[in-house]
């Protein structure tokens, strides 16, 4: 039986210290576990760190997972790369479990970090992602996120803090998701997003969302989506071959500055309620970069493109 949550709160059967540092060299005095710089690492089985306890991955290290294993971390994660020694996260198949993060609100630092495949199945316990971060500050530079076969590629709970240069692609469904965050996303790039499903490069909830510079191309659903009174602020995107290029719905706030939007099939912008606790939705738009852009607007929610407002519609949402 698979059961679903967000987190996998339910697992408390802790590695053994002694089975972790099969993998990891551990520093008992700051309950860190690590690698060395250029270490390369078979994991056989699902570790699960104590709570207080980190992981610091050196740079150049490579780590590969067995099937159906993986690795929860019950503190911060550092993943130290460098542009000419990238570390890499992978599966002996793409059907290893993932990484999973429950930061207690403390720090996690990547930079130049490769994951690869996963599927966020924790021993029956179906995680939203293949790269999971929950209840942390973080930091998330010039790394990949590609080839998994969770719901998410990368899933944020509880987060603030940065993403830049970060490249997520070649996914089974959703690329992005932030739920109940703050996030800043810079110079990043989302490619081929939902290859078994409708999805949306970049999905948020309850979340106050900065992106500039973000190229998102070849996504099967929505380019991006903003829900459940989330506030979106959107600058010098470019966005191509997609369903729909932004929307905004149940209560949220978008503005949009800087956009160029191209072979968008149903609209490039899109506003409506869904959720029957919130309300309609608006977005504001400044600097289309194109002409006569497509906008569909539902009673109830506002789409302002320039100076012009977008005529609202009766829609059938569940239709849509």
């Amino acid at each position: 039986v698979m059961t679903y949550e967000n987190r996998p709160s339910s697992i408390t059967n802790y590695s053994p210290i002694n089975t972790i540092k099969k993998y990891f060299k551990y520093d008992s005095s700051s309950n860190l576990f690590y690698s060395n710089d250029f270490s390369v690492i078979q994991i056989d089985e699902t570790l699960r760190l104590p709570p207080k306890h980190s992981l610091r991955l050196g740079k150049g290290t490579k780590i590969t997972f067995v099937e159906n294993a993986g690795i929860i971390i019950n503190g911060s994660f550092f993943a130290l790369g460098e542009e000419n020694a990238r570390i890499l996260i992978k599966g002996s198949s793409n059907l290893w479990s993932g990484v999973h993060i429950n930061g207690g609100g403390e720090e996690s630092l990547i930079t130049y970090l490769t994951v690869s495949g996963g599927t966020g199945l924790f021993d029956g316990i179906q995680i939203r992602g293949s790269f999971t971060i929950n209840d942390a500050l973080i930091s998330v530079e010039n790394s990949q996120f590609m080839n998994n076969s969770s719901e998410d590629a990368l899933n944020l709970n509880q987060v603030k803090g940065v993403l830049r240069g970060v490249e997520i692609s070649n996914t089974k469904s959703d690329g992005l998701d932030a739920d109940f965050s703050d996030v800043k996303l810079i110079n990043s790039r989302f490619v081929n997003i939902g290859s078994q499903t409708g999805a949306d490069a970049i999905d948020i909830s309850r979340t106050i969302l900065y992106a500039e510079g973000v190229e998102i191309t070849k996504v099967t659903d929505k380019a991006i989506s903003i829900g459940e009174a989330s506030e979106a602020y959107l600058d010098k995107l470019v966005i191509s071959d997609s369903v729909v290029g932004i929307v905004a719905k149940d209560s949220s706030d978008v503005k949009v500055r800087n956009i160029k939007l191209s072979n968008i099939k149903l609209a490039d912008y899109m506003a409506y309620n869904k959720k029957s606790h919130y309300s309609g939705a608006a977005i504001e738009v400044l600097n289309h970069l194109q002409n006569e852009p497509i906008a569909i607007a539902e009673h109830g929610s506002t789409i302002k493109i320039e100076t012009r407002l977008t005529a609202t519609q009766k829609l059938d949402v569940e239709e849509l």
